[in-house]
């Protein structure tokens, strides 16, 4: 009995680490002060809940400061802004407090007085007003404990009620494991949850956090599954803190799941693919129209006369937002629409539908399908009446094909970024050298070239969005180079993009976009992959175009400033970016 105790605690305390070793990066990366800066994050808690908001909690300047939004709400305090003076007031029934942007003042009920450790508000990632944790808790009358070994505030707050229960977790199920419908996972709560998401790689994980609940599936808190039906390998979940569920989804590839809430006790995900984008290549000689994030790859294929049309139907497959022009000898023109089921299919499938329309210069159209990872490869071929060109010929490209693509070198004049840990070098200077090569290689591959600037001088993000959507580029690409304060081993590359949950105006998904970008910088520059991340940054969240904003390297690691500062470095960076956009448009 001993033995199997001893056994059990160990399973335990291992899961227990390994789930927290997924949890939260020590490190979050936002914008405040004018720069890109890495600050800690904390861990806050009020009356023993999970405080989440839309930003993180953060360390800055020594000091913790918090989503003014997020303690409020907690307080059911009313939060006003007032864009012209940069002010945010927090009014309970009792207090009514003024903070003023980067000031060290505040106003209490209308009396001036100054803040403790002159802490001020601040404006993070252009969106998020950050007010200093211990200061407004203990105006609105709580006490504020630090665990500084956890990077914990645990706030608490007693106004003669008892802290609403937390939601239990009952049962989480997994449908559809047989039979070619992907997998599909029902998270049954005992009331409206709220959850946030995580990605992670290598491997692939998906995390969903359920905050202020409780684990409890047959009076057990833990359970793990194994399911084994693509893309879902595993699936576990556990009690990560006090109030925080956290199930863990291991994937044989990162696959975004729809997620939506059926009902207040219900979290589903259902698993789907999405056509990345169609592209035209010759393989072997022969021109393919390529499908891109096709797995697995279940499809039915039919031909259509009057016009002659070849018709793929893709299974499980959400359509693309758009695609462009493409066409081949044989084909004269792609279309693709997310197919209006006509019982031709199950009930609630999804199914995206590629229609190509023969070029009037051939009858008798022909589909042959090859399958590579993630690709499906289409080759159609036909009966030339005279007329066309060889299929088995490559008719020529057009590089670049004329679209415009604005390249934004971070930072400049005044805002220097962020500065080489040896004191030489200035971010906007290694940005503006990245971009001035990249102008003229993508020139070189026939692309239009705008930059925000080419030279030193400042520019407002606004002013950069606004170039951006007012000439209607094609793509945006935003060059920058890391920094961490006090880790000097920081290493590696990384690509920020912004989803369509986060940016409102975004007329596709940028993260195809941005993976490209990440692939490429990471196979040409040979450093640590940090991955790509959605993050709401100006430059990728308020432009409507397809953006990504590539960070090329760590210049506060004295090993690596070395090597980044040198032109054979520059050079690959400006290559890599231009073969990853053109790889994209490809």
């Amino acid at each position: 009995m001993k033995r199997i105790i001893s056994l059990s605690l160990i399973f335990v305390m291992l899961f227990s680490l390994s789930m927290s070793s997924i949890g939260q990066s020590q490190f979050v990366r936002v914008f405040i002060d004018g720069q890109y800066r890495d600050v800690r994050k904390v861990n806050v808690y009020f009356n023993g809940q999970t405080v989440v908001g839309n930003s993180p909690s953060i360390i800055y300047q020594e000091r913790t400061l918090v989503p003014i939004r997020a303690i409020a709400e907690r307080l059911n305090a009313k939060i006003e802004w007032n864009q012209q003076t940069e002010e945010a007031t927090i009014i309970t029934s009792t207090k009514k407090i003024v903070f003023k942007i980067n000031s060290n003042y505040v106003t209490v009920n209308g009396v001036k007085k100054p803040i403790p450790y002159n802490t001020p508000a601040k404006l993070m990632d252009d969106a998020s007003t950050m007010v200093p944790l211990r200061f407004v808790s203990e105006e609105l009358g709580c006490e504020v404990l630090w665990d500084a070994p956890t990077w914990t505030a645990r706030i608490n707050y007693n106004n003669g009620e008892n802290p609403p229960a937390l939601n239990q977790v009952s049962d989480i199920a997994v449908k559809n494991i047989s039979g070619n419908a992907l997998p599909q996972i029902e998270i049954k709560t005992s009331g409206q949850a709220r959850y946030t998401t995580m990605e992670l790689s290598n491997p692939d994980k998906l995390v969903i956090d359920i905050h202020d609940s409780k684990l409890n599936v047959n009076g057990s808190g833990y359970i793990e599954k194994a399911v084994g039906k693509w893309p879902l390998q595993t699936i576990r979940a556990s009690q990560f803190d006090q109030d925080t569920v956290r199930v863990v989804l291991d994937l044989s590839k990162m696959v975004r799941p729809q997620i939506t809430t059926p009902n207040v006790n219900t979290i589903s995900l259902n698993f789907t693919n999405k056509l990345e984008k169609i592209t035209k290549e010759v393989i072997n000689g022969k021109e393919a129209i390529v499908l891109h994030n096709m797995y697995p790859q279940e499809y039915n294929s039919f031909t259509l006369p009057n016009p002659n049309r070849v018709v793929v139907d893709l299974r499980n497959t959400i359509a693309p937002d758009s695609i462009g022009s493409i066409s081949t000898g044989v084909v004269g023109s792609v279309r693709v629409s997310q197919f209006s089921n006509d019982g031709s299919y199950p009930q609630g499938e999804k199914v995206t539908r590629v229609v190509m329309d023969i070029n009037s210069s051939y009858t008798s159209p022909t589909l042959s399908v090859e399958k590579s990872n993630d690709k499906m490869i289409l080759y159609v071929n036909g009966q030339s009446t005279g007329g066309g060109t060889n299929p088995g010929t490559n008719p020529g490209t057009n590089p670049g094909n004329g679209k415009l693509i604005m390249i934004d070198p971070g930072h400049g004049g005044s805002d220097p970024g962020t500065t080489s840990v040896s004191g030489k070098y200035k971010e906007k200077d290694l940005a503006l050298n990245v971009a001035l090569k990249l102008d003229k290689k993508l020139k070189a591959l026939g692309y239009r070239t705008m930059l925000t600037r080419s030279d030193d001088r400042r520019v407002e993000l606004r002013e950069r969005t606004k170039m951006a959507n007012d000439n209607n580029v094609d793509a945006f690409i935003s060059i920058h180079f890391n920094s961490v304060d006090n880790a000097p081993t920081a290493t590696g590359l990384e690509t920020f993009y912004s989803s369509k949950n986060i940016s409102k105006i975004k007329l596709q998904d940028d993260y195809p976009y941005a993976k490209k970008i990440q692939d490429g910088i990471v196979s040409a520059l040979k450093g640590r992959n940090r991955g790509v991340i959605d993050r709401s940054l100006a430059v990728t969240r308020d432009v409507k175009m397809i953006s990504a904003l590539a960070e090329l390297g760590f210049i506060s690691n004295p090993n690596d400033e070395k090597i980044i500062v040198t032109e054979s470095y520059l050079e690959k960076c400006a290559q890599s970016l231009a073969t990853s956009i053109d790889n994209y448009f490809k």
